[in-house]
């Protein structure tokens, strides 16, 4: 009898996560289909890029002169 919770507990809890991530993946896929997932990526290279652009003008200012 123990067993067989044991069983149907792990099958319940398995069957919930496969649920989980195929639910993620969907509203990842819907998200990406509607263009708003590649606007916040777009988004995000632009500030590394304005990010990377003010450092190296920062250190073109301020090189270290031994």
């Amino acid at each position: 009898m123990n067993t067989a919770v044991s069983i149907l507990i792990l099958v319940a809890a398995f069957t919930w996560l496969l649920m989980l991530i195929a639910g993620c993946c969907a509203g990842l896929w819907l998200l990406w289909r509607r263009r708003g997932l590649r606007k916040w990526i777009a988004d995000f290279d632009r500030g590394l890029e304005r990010e990377e652009r003010a450092r190296a003008v920062f250190q073109r200012r301020h090189r270290f002169r031994p």
